[in-house]
């Protein structure tokens, strides 16, 4: 949790409040009931924060709304993320959806 709560601190979520103490931790129980390890479910909460900050979206709303979507879909480790979005990124290219961008 240390390490969620640095880079939380350290990329500009604002202040590591007792509520945001509190909500990661629900997300953790929440991951291990669909079958995450407590080192699985504190690495996607990491990875949530950190296409946060890719996407310059520095809110935990924005996160979780990520991890929303990956308990809805039972994505309960990074293997799972990444698998996701190759998939996603397949469909995009199937589908043309970019060829008319240049």
């Amino acid at each position: 949790l240390e390490e969620i709560r640095n880079f939380f601190q350290g990329n500009g979520f604002g202040s590591y409040t007792q509520y945001i103490s509190e909500t990661i931790n629900f997300w953790i129980d929440d991951f291990i009931k669909i079958g995450s390890t407590q080192e699985e479910a504190e690495s996607l909460i990491l990875e949530s924060l950190k296409i946060g900050v890719v996407n310059n979206a520095r809110k935990w709303k924005y996160s979780e709304a990520i991890l929303k979507d990956w308990e809805s879909h039972a994505v309960t480790n990074l293997e799972l993320v990444n698998e996701s979005k190759n998939k996603k990124g397949a469909e995009q290219r199937d589908t043309g959806e970019y060829d008319n961008l240049f």
